[in-house]
């Protein structure tokens, strides 16, 4: 567990707020479904509790910045940082991602995801969609703070990142950014994503915007203590099945298509299911939406968009590659556009190939609403092996 020092902490608009304990890696494998079960963890070391802001106090739920220290060797160590709030039982992306021990000084960030099985793919990988949550939201923090003082909002109008290594599905990721340059209207902020052991994973920048949209109450701190809940519960996830090495990537995407292979967890959490095309080269993912994908503006998160579109570029290479090979999500760059209403509707990622080679495959994709909005595109490069 690599170790740092806990400076500050802090909670920004909807996106960071009380509620956030990380769980230790869950090792219940059951059920066809991803049913909470309860579990103590039974952590020790002495945590580092950030107070909940007072409801209705907008300094203090915008931009509270509370001075804290480590107390013990140990919760430096473990990295386990619990934020107690009134709303510990609801569900967000952060929740829903186990994302929290946000820490920041001046206007750099630092934040933990623990994952667990839930979050793999068809494979039982964690791939780059896995920490897409994770990613863009650290990568908005450091331009917020440094603007912080105007009051205005902010968020993400690109995001690109380029991942390597293998990542394992119970690992503890940290992310850390600091805004590179910016002024009063745009900001670019580097993210980098390391494992447990302290290997990099994950490169790229979040391309920041200052908006004047309001929240979903039409107030700045409506969703300043976003229900969290403390992650203590296991999830009960059932491992797909692997893949025979004789089954080529189109047929392995073709009985996912067709619901006679599993799609892998990570698309059962985002409700989603491929959709091949006729007479097509390409693919549908369609996911129905959930409110728990939403942000402080009431639609979706940046980062939900990012591991949707990511999901849905990784069933693309699958479905490119030969029997027998494995692939990764090498490189990913998102343009965000507009972001859909989170109340059940459907969001489609219609992804197509562009040059596919022995080792390299690109793709670009596009994400529609269901009354054919355009709302984000990207091009992304799987890399076979």
């Amino acid at each position: 567990m690599p170790r740092f020092n806990v400076e500050t902490l802090f909670v920004i608009d909807a996106k960071h707020a009380s509620g956030v304990k990380l769980p230790r890696p869950n090792g219940v494998l059951s059920g066809s479904r991803l049913e909470s079960q309860s579990r103590d963890l039974n952590h020790t070391g002495a945590g580092v509790v950030l107070p909940a802001p007072a409801v209705g106090d907008r300094t203090a739920q915008v931009s509270d910045v509370v001075a804290r220290t480590a107390t013990t060797e140990d919760s430096a160590r473990a990295g386990e940082l619990t934020m107690t709030g009134d709303n510990a039982a609801g569900r967000n992306p952060l929740s829903v991602f186990h994302i929290g021990n946000l820490t920041v000084s001046g206007t750099a960030a630092r934040a933990q995801q623990q994952l667990c099985a839930q979050f793999v793919d068809h494979r039982g990988r964690i791939d780059m969609p896995a920490y897409g949550v994770l990613f863009d939201d650290v990568g908005g923090i450091p331009f917020h703070l440094a603007g912080k003082e105007s009051g205005a909002l902010s968020m993400q109008a690109r995001l690109t990142m380029s991942a390597m290594g293998y990542v394992a599905p119970d690992d503890r990721l940290t992310a850390a950014a600091d805004v590179e340059m910016s002024d009063e209207h745009t900001g670019v902020t580097p993210v980098r994503i390391t494992t447990g052991t302290g290997h990099l994973c994950c490169v790229g920048t979040a391309r920041n915007m200052r908006v004047g949209r309001a929240t979903a109450d039409g107030t700045e701190e409506s969703q300043a203590a976003v229900e969290l809940p403390d992650c203590a519960g296991a999830h009960g996830v059932r491992l797909p099945e692997p893949i025979p090495a004789a089954l080529e990537g189109r047929d392995v995407v073709a009985q996912i298509a067709a619901q006679v292979r599993e799609a892998g967890p990570l698309a059962d959490l985002l409700n989603g299911r491929i959709e091949i095309p006729d007479a097509s080269t390409g693919l549908r993912f369609v996911v129905d939406t959930e409110p728990w994908m939403g942000n402080f503006f009431g639609t979706m998160h940046g980062g939900v968009i990012a591991t949707i579109i990511g999901q849905a570029f990784s069933f693309a290479g699958q479905a490119h590659a030969g029997a027998g090979r494995d692939y990764h999500l090498a490189d990913m760059s998102l343009g965000f556009f507009r972001s859909p209403a989170v109340h059940g509707t459907q969001v489609i990622v219609e992804v197509e190939p562009v040059k596919v080679g022995r080792r390299i495959a690109s793709f670009s994709a596009r994400m529609i609403g269901h009354d054919g909005t355009l709302l984000s595109e990207g091009v992304a490069d799987v890399h076979y092996r």
